[in-house]
């Protein structure tokens, strides 16, 4: 299982369609909760994060920098896989499934980096 952390700050243009890309993927079951940790916004980012009714999804407010966000959302992750996201990011089709195959794959790594792609 993985856990998807995404730190927010004034985000309502974006976690919309994050939250679709990680909500459509085909095997959802893989992510069994995504953390939002919030920099205290006041736009609709809260709103439209909650607006997806999935118990998946759990909304903290903490400030500070990203690290702290980052921080604060490892520590609440139920998982031994995290997954950190910005909110401006969308995941393409089957993003979890190969995510998953490539974490069974690799021994003894704690950490590695998948390359963005910008359009």
């Amino acid at each position: 299982m993985i856990s998807i952390i995404i730190t927010t700050k004034n985000e309502e243009n974006n976690i919309g369609n994050l939250l679709k890309s990680i909500l459509t993927q085909e095997s959802t079951h893989i992510c069994n909760e995504i953390i939002i940790v919030d920099n205290f916004s006041n736009d609709k980012t809260k709103e439209i994060s909650e607006n997806f009714n999935d118990t998946r999804i759990k909304f903290y407010l903490v400030g500070g920098e990203r690290s702290s966000q980052r921080n604060f959302g490892i520590n609440s992750a139920l998982s031994s896989y995290i997954l950190y996201l910005d909110a401006d990011m969308i995941l393409p089709n089957n993003f979890l499934v190969d995510l998953k195959k490539s974490l069974l794959n690799l021994n003894d790594i704690k950490a590695f980096y998948i390359k963005e792609r910008i359009r």
